[in-house]
């Protein structure tokens, strides 16, 4: 659940993906990398409405798991032939 590693990887121009759900406290917006440029940075978050504070009951609960693998699969493939 660390963003470290996606932070560091940032820095060094590596392509990264990240992963964050609508939510205010850990959101891209707040974690996504500070200086991450579209070439080489994807974030995917879920087709949700941000939410202020997660809680039950919800109807996008779990939330994450409405980011669809495909498009995650579409996106590494799209990096890795961009190398």
């Amino acid at each position: 659940n660390s963003t470290g590693p996606l932070h560091c990887a940032g820095a060094l121009g590596v392509k990264t993906i990240g992963f964050y759900p609508n939510l205010k406290g850990s959101g891209a917006i707040r974690w996504s990398p500070f200086k991450g440029d579209s070439a080489n940075t994807f974030i995917f978050t879920p087709d949700t409405p941000f939410c202020k504070k997660c809680k039950l009951p919800c109807k996008y609960h779990p939330c994450m798991e409405r980011i669809s693998i495909n498009a995650v699969f579409e996106k590494v493939i799209e990096f890795m032939n961009n190398i």
